[in-house]
């Protein structure tokens, strides 16, 4: 066996001196890219060097210079007219051949060797066994074993070799047009701005977070990335505002709450939440007021959930109505008012909502947006809803989206302190306190959002 290495400008020509210097059957061990030519790595060029090998059984082929003039250790006339007796081996420039696995030790696999020439005479020889793997499992075919009938093990490494290029030069080029507009960042800081991207914040604000980043911190700091990750996280919940809602009225009269929102952001779902849960109201005396009279069957669905929880429950048709409702039940310490989703290109129903609204005169007056709302829609839902004095934040349907990079810049849409999460259907449990630090690991790190989904928002299960 010889092993050789071959450098050249490109792949082709590398692969065109292997075939010259080892013929056709050689095997490629090893292909990787080199600088050359410059004294310094920006100064030279990208080689191609190319590893290969001669099979066992395949020798050296001679030189094209070779057999155009005679060899100083070709046979002379005198030697070849010697009479016959044992025969004569001509001299040769072939190495001696590798022990019995050295081809194993190159190139960390077995490879079979070809049967020895049948002994002349006066030579003895061992019998090989033909079940041994070193006989049955070699099938050369005149042209080198071939991974498929045809083709040269020369070509068959080559293509294979080419193909793995073209398809890290393609991940590399879908990386670059994926991350085309990040800006010139420190290396972990960079890796933070991808993050952010693929969690579903924009590029602009992802740009915005991580400059304000490289320029706080200092040159030591920007390689350790636990202490990057820290300080992201704050930046973050710096911006989020949140809250808690009053735990009950002035004393002289029920803390009033109403919740407003857009039509199918689950506004019912997360009033029966606040009524039941005992970490919010579900340990005090609660009432409920709905006046969503326009949707089928909402009054229904209401009052089958205040039958079920031992809640009593008004419905109001007219803005004149409230007020009368909520004299009703004034030895209550809360009562929650559901009103009819609007849509926010609604000018006429967002009227008839803020009158409802005002005549009541709530505490608490709390929009609920849905977290899988595009973010276009989310802008254009505040802006309308401004017309109604709004007080707090519910975010509802986290369990229905896949990154949650977008509610940075939902927060920053709407100077509103969040108070709840809503995180499935199941009353009273799928609700959470909005906390600005669980946010923030939600925004910063999908890794950390996709382990809560799977858990079904377990914080106690995220913490073990």
């Amino acid at each position: 066996m010889i092993i050789k290495k071959f450098v050249a400008e490109t792949m082709s020509e590398a692969l065109a001196l292997v075939r010259k210097e080892l013929g056709n059957d050689a095997v490629i061990l090893k292909s990787t890219k080199v600088e050359k030519g410059g004294m310094f790595s920006f100064l030279g060029r990208e080689m191609v060097e190319v590893t290969a090998a001669t099979p066992d059984y395949n020798p050296l082929p001679p030189r094209e210079a070779d057999q155009d003039k005679p060899s100083e250790t070709r046979d002379s006339p005198a030697e070849t007219a010697k009479p016959s007796g044992p025969r004569h081996q001509p001299k040769t420039h072939m190495p001696p051949p590798p022990p019995p696995g050295a081809y194993a030790e190159q190139t960390g696999q077995a490879k079979p060797r070809r049967p020895a020439p049948e002994p002349t005479t006066g030579e003895k020889t061992h019998e090989r066994n033909p079940s041994s793997p070193a006989v049955s499992s070699h099938r050369g075919n005149g042209r080198g074993d071939s991974p498929k009938d045809g083709i040269p093990r020369i070509e068959f490494e080559s293509m294979r070799t080419e193909l793995t290029d073209l398809r890290g030069t393609m991940e590399q080029l879908a990386t670059h047009m994926k991350y085309q507009s990040a800006p010139a960042l420190p290396e972990e800081l960079a890796k933070r701005w991808r993050a952010l991207v693929d969690n579903g914040m924009t590029e602009r604000l992802a740009h915005d977070l991580t400059q304000r980043l490289s320029i706080e911190l200092g040159k030591d700091e920007l390689t350790d990335g636990r202490l990057i990750d820290k300080k992201l996280r704050s930046e973050i919940a710096r911006a989020i505002p949140t809250g808690r809602l009053p735990e009950k009225g002035d004393g002289v009269r029920p803390l009033v709450i109403s919740l407003i929102g857009p039509t199918g952001v689950g506004k019912t779902t997360t009033l029966a939440k606040m009524a039941t849960n005992r970490k919010i109201y579900g340990g005090l005396r609660v009432a409920l007021i709905s006046t969503d009279t326009y949707r089928v069957a909402a009054v229904e669905q209401l009052k089958t959930f205040a039958a079920i929880a031992g809640l009593p429950v008004e419905v109001v048709y007219r803005a004149e109505e409230m007020e009368f409702a909520i004299r009703k039940h004034a030895d209550k310490d809360v009562i929650l008012v559901d009103t009819a989703g609007r849509s926010q290109n609604d000018q006429q129903a967002l009227e008839e909502l803020g009158e409802f609204v005002d005549t009541g005169d709530p505490d608490e007056v709390i929009l609920v947006l849905s977290a899988g709302t595009r973010l276009r829609d989310q802008a254009e839902m505040i802006e309308r809803f401004g017309q109604i004095r709004t007080t707090r934040v519910v975010l509802s349907k986290l369990d229905e989206v896949t990154t949650a990079g977008h509610l940075y810049e939902l927060a920053g849409m709407l100077p509103r302190e969040w108070v709840f999460l809503t995180t499935g259907q199941d009353v009273p449990d799928d609700i959470l306190p909005a906390r600005a630090d669980l946010l923030a690991a939600l925004i910063s790190d999908v890794g950390v959002f996709k382990r809560l989904r799977e858990e079904r928002f377990d914080l106690e299960a995220i913490r073990k």
